[in-house]
């Protein structure tokens, strides 16, 4: 589960940094269950190495449902985007990773999906077409990018939540450092935390390589 992969489960109480975040999604996801509803969709976008991945399945783990993930690179085609919908039980969370790269054709489908929980499509050509509708099950999208330029408007303000996710601080690297280091029953100087923090330039996958360069080394 993301680059800091270890044997603890990553959840929202023990995830490190995005704190603003954290506390927006938590009070989100409660609300929803005090409610009774399903938790609306939820875009996470930053720059590689930022955790959004790990995230997305804190928030998933959080959420409490059953947890599905696909890369978008994989639907290239209005059946491949059916599969994976039609594939969904009520109440399921879908993690979609690398949002920017579906195929545009599939788009209106999918924001019309996440919307109405449905999709339309024509079978048939000419004076013998026919519109079908396809009705799914009620899900919740948590959808991951590393940048959402490329994407329309209308998909976008299908997300409840639509969250940027910053680069890491120095200080919150230092602490992945030292919790790496200690589910990896390795042992590491405070020097040594902060220096490999300071080389990672706020990036945790790169933090993630360093250390398990300098454990070699070591």
């Amino acid at each position: 589960m993301g680059s800091l992969q270890s044997n603890e489960q990553v959840t929202l109480d023990n995830f490190i940094g995005q704190k603003r975040l954290i506390e927006i999604l938590r009070i989100s996801i409660a609300a929803a269950k005090m409610r009774s509803e399903l938790m609306g969709h939820i875009l996470l976008k930053g720059p590689r190495g930022s955790g959004k991945r790990t995230l997305a399945y804190a928030v998933a783990e959080e959420i409490g449902n059953v947890v599905k993930t696909v890369s978008a690179k994989t639907i290239q085609s209005l059946s491949d985007l059916a599969a994976v919908l039609t594939n969904l039980n009520t109440g399921e969370v879908l993690i979609l990773e690398n949002l920017e790269a579906i195929n545009h054709s599939c788009i209106d489908f999918l924001s019309d999906a996440m919307g109405s929980f449905a999709m339309e499509t024509i079978v048939g050509k000419g004076l013998s077409s026919r519109t079908v509708r396809l009705d799914l099950s009620k899900f919740t999208l948590i959808a991951i990018t590393d940048t959402a330029t490329q994407l329309p408007e209308t998909l976008r303000k299908r997300f409840y939540i639509n969250a940027t996710l910053t680069d890491y601080s120095e200080n919150d690297l230092v602490l992945l450092a030292k919790k790496w280091s200690f589910t990896n029953e390795i042992n590491i100087t405070d020097e040594a935390a902060e220096r490999i923090a300071l080389f990672s330039r706020g990036s945790k996958r790169k933090l993630t390589n360093t250390l398990k360069r300098a454990r070699d080394y070591a």
